[in-house]
C-alpha cells in the first residue's frame, strides 16, 4: 500500500484548531483547513489511474478509512473522486490564488504553495510523476525528496517532513488487512514513536473510540466503533492510502497446491503464503497431514 502523508498537525481538540504545516509558510483558518486537505490528499490525486496504468488492473484503488474494502471491518467512506475543477475552486475560496492556469498558486503571506514529499530510492514509486502532475494541475508544486529507507523511516518518525509517501506496514506497522486496531496504531495521537503513522493528528472522540474498540468483547458494538473510527479519519484525511497491490507467489504445484493468503495476515498482518501452516499440515485447513500422492 503506497500511503500519502502530510506533517500538518490537525488538531480537534476544542481549545486547539488549525494547520500548521512546518516548512510551507502557510497558515490556514479552520474553515478551509480540510478543504486544503482534500485538495492535497483527494481531488487532484487519480488513484484509479494509478492502479490501471502502473499495476495493469493488478490492485485496489486506496481508502480514504484505510481498511481495505474486503476487511471484514470495512464500511463505505467518501471517496474523493479525481476533480481538478472542483479542488481549483476550493483552492480559489480558501484564498490560494492563481493568475494563470499553469502558475503555481500563492498563499495569503504570498510564498508559492510549493511542498517537498519525501519518498523512498529504492526505487523510487513509479506513480510519483502521477502524484506531481496531478496536483501542478490545481497549482500546487510537489518538489520530491527521494532518499534511502533507512533515512525515510527516520525522518517519518521524527516528522522531518512536509508531505510523504511510504510503502505500509514498514518496519513495526500492522497491515491495513489484519485486526482493525491498526486504525489506532497508525491515527491515535497517544502512540508514541511509531515509524509511521498520522504524525500531529489529535481528535479526542477518535482517540476514545480506539480505546474503547479495544476492549470491546461483542463484535458487532466493535464494528460500530470501528466504523465511526473510519469516518472520522476519511472525514479529516491526514493520510491517504494510494492502492492495495494484488500479491502474486510463485510455486510448484507438484511439491504442495495448497499455497494461500492467510486471511488477515499473521505475525502483525504480513500479507504473505509465508505462515507456515501448510509447513504442517500441508492443507489450508484441519490438522490433519497430507501425504505426497
Amino acid at each position: 500500500i503506497g500511503v500519502l502523508g502530510s506533517r500538518g498537525v490537525v488538531d480537534r481538540r476544542p481549545d486547539v484548531l488549525g494547520d500548521d504545516r512546518q516548512g510551507a509558510g502557510h497558515g490556514i483558518e479552520e474553515g478551509h483547513r480540510r478543504q486544503l486537505e482534500l485538495d492535497l490528499h483527494g481531488a487532484p490525486v487519480e488513484r484509479t489511474e494509478i492502479v490501471r496504468r502502473l499495476l495493469a488492473g493488478n490492485g485496489v484503488v486506496g481508502n480514504p478509512g484505510f481498511l481495505p474494502p474486503d476487511h471484514p471491518f470495512h464500511v463505505d467512506v467518501e471517496q474523493y473522486a479525481f476533480d481538478p475543477e472542483a479542488a481549483n475552486r476550493l483552492l480559489d475560496r480558501a484564498g490560494y490564488p492563481r493568475r494563470t492556469p499553469n502558475e503555481v498558486r500563492s498563499g495569503p503571506d504570498g510564498e508559492p504553495l510549493s511542498l517537498r514529499i519525501l519518498v523512498g530510492n529504492s526505487p523510487v514509486p513509479p506513480f510519483l510523476d502521477l502524484l506531481v502532475g496531478g496536483l501542478a494541475k490545481v497549482g500546487i508544486e510537489l518538489q520530491p525528496l527521494s532518499v534511502d529507507l533507512p533515512t525515510l523511516f527516520g525522518r517519518l518518525q521524527d516528522g522531518d517532513y512536509e508531505m510523504a509517501v511510504s510503502l505500509y506496514p514498514g518496519p513495526g506497522g500492522t497491515a491495513p488487512s489484519a485486526d482493525p486496531d491498526t486504525l489506532r496504531t497508525f491515527y491515535s495521537s497517544r502512540i508514541e514513536g511509531r515509524l509511521q503513522g498520522a504524525r500531529g493528528y489529535v481528535d479526542e472522540e477518535f482517540d476514545r473510540l480506539a480505546r474503547q474498540q479495544l476492549v470491546t468483547a461483542d463484535r458487532e458494538e466493535r464494528m460500530r466503533l470501528v466504523a465511526r473510527m473510519q469516518r472520522l479519519v476519511a472525514g479529516d484525511v491526514p493520510a491517504l492510502p494510494l492502492y492495495y497491490p494484488t500479491l502474486f507467489s510463485a510455486f510448484r504445484k507438484d511439491v504442495l497446491d495448497r499455497w494461500y493468503y492467510t486471511p488477515g495476515g499473521f505475525a502483525g498482518g504480513l500479507p504473505t503464503v509465508l505462515n507456515k501452516h501448510v509447513f504442517v499440515t500441508g492443507s489450508r485447513t484441519g490438522l490433519e497431514i497430507r501425504g505426497r500422492a
